[in-house]
């Protein structure tokens, strides 16, 4: 039982850690204008694999540049 706490655990703090790291990045984006925006991960969340971008893909790509 305290094995599956501890695993439970970590990926928590894991899962938080992540979470902290994004928003000192947007956070520091903010401070700091002059070096461009906070870039995002490309990528319309689907989990495809295709070969040519969706249009959900191709919007993101198009406001970013």
């Amino acid at each position: 039982m305290t094995a599956y706490l501890q695993a439970t655990g970590i990926i928590l703090g894991i899962a938080l850690s992540w979470v902290a790291v994004q928003y000192i990045y947007r956070r520091f984006a903010w401070r700091h204008p002059e070096w461009g925006p906070a870039r995002e991960s490309i990528g319309c969340g689907m989990a495809c694999t295709c070969d040519e971008p969706c249009e959900k893909q191709r919007q993101r790509q198009a406001r970013t540049q």
